[in-house]
């Protein structure tokens, strides 16, 4: 997984850690944006993932006997072109603090979740049977990171939101149709990142668990082996609203897959927590020798991919 800030300076380098610790990893993480993609509204540029997937097809080639694999995560929030930003009246503006802010679509709406499934068709038309892209990661119905049910609910973005005519049944209704908007795609994995469900008609924000179970099992039931369960908040100890999620992935069984909550969380102990829910893949943050965070070696990763071998 590289880095956010290189995706924002239209850097697509998605080799960087494989090349510095070689013949370990399984596979990579090809990280584009709209705005890279689809600069004008029908208009489709996938030159960002075509240079990926060649440079992958040349690194397995001079690494036969570990050869990797691709999974695509599409931003929505970084680069968003302008013509998305103006659908349905947007752009809404987040607000982190009083020195940081930034617009994104109005992801709720249909005029934007129709031009994003338009979207994804073109993509799954000329990928869906790349045997190199395993996996497509859901990130439509996002406002801060690539995680969906990841969201900036302070006081001056709420007020903005509900500006904007978000509700609570809005975003549940974008959270369920993504389930809708990814059916173009017929053969490939699709990646789903679950969090904690927080609604805020009310003017605060007020957590519901039970929303965010139940579209996982609407996910796992619709998807079947294609669904893979995913979190980015992986730590030793997971917090008390990560927990049910973890016990879902028990649960409903089938693929997982997890990020760290940061860097400083890829550690042993991390490793066996995800093990005990039974994770069976684990994205890595890149490392500080490949122009990343995460302080690690390659003594470290093969500890971790023995872990993982032998659980």
């Amino acid at each position: 997984m590289g880095s956010t800030q290189d995706l924002r300076n239209g850097n697509y380098n998605v080799l960087k850690e494989a090349n510095v610790h070689q013949d370990i990893y399984s596979g990579v993480v090809i990280k584009a944006t709209w705005g890279a993609l689809e600069p004008q509204r029908g208009v489709f540029d996938f030159s960002a993932i075509e240079e990926e997937l060649n440079d992958i097809m040349d690194y397995n080639t001079s690494h036969p006997d570990h050869p990797l694999k691709a999974k695509l995560r599409v931003s929505a929030t970084i680069n968003t072109p302008n013509w998305v930003l103006n659908l349905a009246n947007g752009p809404v503006i987040v607000e982190i603090n009083s020195s940081i802010s930034y617009p994104i679509g109005l992801f709720w709406t249909e005029e934007y979740r129709l031009a994003w499934k338009e979207l994804q068709v073109a993509l799954s038309k000329t990928y869906d049977t790349n045997d190199l892209i395993q996996e497509v990661c859901i990130t439509s119905p996002a406002m801060a990171t690539d995680e969906p049910f990841v969201t900036i609910f302070n006081a001056a973005t709420i007020k903005n939101l509900q500006q904007k005519g978000f509700t609570d049944s809005a975003f549940k209704q974008a959270l369920e149709g993504v389930l809708d908007d990814y059916s173009c795609w017929q053969h490939t994995l699709l990646d789903y990142s679950f969090n904690m469900y927080r609604k805020i008609d009310s003017g605060v924000p007020v957590n519901d668990i039970n929303f965010t179970i139940n579209v996982m099992k609407m996910f796992k039931s619709r998807y079947e082996e294609r669904a893979v369960l995913s979190n980015h908040g992986l730590q030793e100890n997971l917090t008390s609203g990560a927990i049910p999620i973890y016990q879902t992935f028990l649960e409903l069984g089938g693929a997982v897959a997890v990020q760290t909550k940061g860097p400083d969380d890829l550690t042993d102990e991390s490793f066996i927590t995800g093990l005990n829910y039974n994770i069976s893949e684990f994205e890595i943050w890149d490392s500080v020798e490949a122009g990343g965070y995460a302080d690690f070696s390659s003594k470290d990763l093969n500890r971790w991919k023995n872990m993982i071998n032998n659980h």
